[in-house]
């Protein structure tokens, strides 16, 4: 998922003229993400900001799908049966992402998102990464 997010939101960034590069083409994909390891991936390679982000929280909110008395279960003629209504729990998540400034790590700018889509990972990720580019084009960054 880390690999597929990082090239989404970088070929988005990339669309909109910025030189945005995923870290897996610096470090192994493997490779524990932390303060350490990102300044060393980085070292001498001239990036302005580093793009962080990270999964703050899940939640699974609960909802209920009534009967569709318009459906059949039985095809085509008129019928009293209909499917039964089921529950599902549809996980949220929260994101966090940030940009800081190099070489001194100073906070540039941080937004949380919350997701409730329901689709693919990759659903996911595209919508994840359109309301990123999305918000730093309205706010100048880009």
């Amino acid at each position: 998922i880390r690999e597929l997010a990082e090239r989404t939101l970088a070929g988005k960034l990339k669309a909109r003229k910025v030189d945005a590069v995923p870290s897996t083409d610096l470090m192994p994909a493997a490779e524990p993400v932390n303060r350490d390891t990102v300044r060393r991936a980085i070292a001498g390679k001239g990036f302005a900001t580093v793009r962080v982000m990270r999964l703050i929280g899940v939640d699974l909110k609960r909802g209920y799908v009534p009967p569709d008395p318009t459906q059949s279960i039985f095809g085509a003629g008129p019928t009293v049966s209909m499917p039964p209504g089921y529950d599902y729990r549809q996980p949220e998540l929260f994101i966090q992402i940030a940009l800081y400034e190099t070489p001194h790590g100073r906070l540039v700018w941080s937004m949380t998102t919350k997701n409730r889509n329901r689709g693919t990972v990759p659903d996911v990720v595209q919508s994840y990464s359109n309301a990123v580019v999305r918000t730093l084009a309205a706010q100048g960054l880009l």
